[in-house]
């Protein structure tokens, strides 16, 4: 997620031909093989918005295990502080 100084978080607004109205998500991306969570961050940072900040620190990391239609989802969520 992308939160800036006034605690403001950054939505994209996506449209899914298979649903009715458009909705709004947080930017987000995947670890893959030999990925750190601060590689993705940065990867996912430019990917989604063009910026290419300096992320530096782990402030925070949170898993959570939910279910979703049936199956069991784990969502890993770290947070960076940027400059």
């Amino acid at each position: 997620m992308i939160v800036n100084d006034e605690g403001k978080l950054l939505l994209f607004q996506y449209k899914d031909e298979h649903k009715p109205a458009p909705f709004w998500a947080t930017a987000g991306g995947e670890l893959t093989e030999g990925d750190t969570y601060l590689d993705v961050a940065k990867r996912e940072l430019y990917e989604e918005t063009g910026l290419t900040n300096d992320i530096s620190e782990l402030l925070k990391e949170n898993e959570d295990i939910f279910a979703v239609a049936r199956s069991t989802t784990v969502l890993n969520l770290s947070s960076f502080q940027s400059y």
